[in-house]
């Protein structure tokens, strides 16, 4: 009943390109943990549920309340760099448009804070532009940058990252898979190798049996006198090849 109209927190709503992850991160800062109810009285109900309980506070963003606007126009005056709006770069439900276009309907991407600034000039500070490497010029002029952690960049990229490593699984279980259909093929060519090679060799030893009988019995016609020693011979090479089969 309590997350009833709960759609979940904004991060997990919104899918953004690996290349611009940092700089849309930065740009929604602590709006990505945001939650996102259907309408006003949902959020009313968790906070309620919040401060009862003593679990501390959050911020909400009721689909039914919140609006935003995107920027008509951006002019560039051939300005390279400018990648564009921030909230046509990410993917997510229409039902979340005014949501988006809040956060980040006002915001530019560019490739470089040289390409920030002279693009921020141009349109008289009129929205806030953000690098791909995360340094934001604000419409104020304030400027806030620097060198960023990985830890501080890892919201957006760990759905990507999980998403990744499941695809990299399945192909992981597909290759093993075949290498095993693989390997019972040969073990089976080999078991039935091995089987025509016991066949043969089963025949082979046949054979030399009767040979040596046969040598036997032709000897004993033809008048030569097998003595007890080389008829001991003869039966041992009979008894060997069938103890052999």
């Amino acid at each position: 009943e309590l997350t009833k109209g709960m759609h979940g927190i904004l991060a997990n709503l919104i899918n953004v390109p690996k290349d611009y992850e940092i700089a849309i991160e930065m740009a929604l800062g602590q709006s990505l943990q945001n939650i996102v109810t259907q309408t006003e009285e949902d959020a009313k109900k968790l906070v309620k549920h919040l401060r009862d309980n003593n679990l501390g506070r959050a911020s909400f963003l009721p689909v039914t309340s919140v609006r935003g606007k995107k920027i008509d126009k951006v002019v560039t005056n051939g300005i390279n760099g400018v990648v564009g709006i921030a909230s046509d770069l990410v993917k997510y439900d229409k039902k979340y448009e005014q949501i988006v276009y809040n956060l980040l309907g006002r915001t530019v991407i560019v490739d470089s804070m040289e390409t920030g600034i002279s693009l921020s000039k141009l349109n008289n500070y009129t929205f806030r532009v953000v690098t791909t490497k995360g340094d934001i010029i604000n419409p104020s002029g304030a400027i806030t940058g620097g060198s960023i952690t990985q830890k501080t960049v890892n919201i957006l990229g760990r759905s990507r990252e999980i998403e990744d490593l499941a695809k990299e699984i399945e192909q992981l279980q597909k290759q093993s898979k075949e290498k095993a259909a693989e390997k019972e093929k040969t073990a089976i060519a080999f078991e039935g190798q091995g089987e025509a090679r016991g066949a043969w060799q089963v025949w082979e030893r046949h054979k030399i049996r009767e040979n040596v009988l046969s040598d036997l019995k032709k000897r004993e016609k033809m008048g030569y006198t097998i003595d007890k020693e080389q008829r001991g011979c003869y039966q041992w090479a009979v008894f060997m090849s069938l103890e052999s089969v």
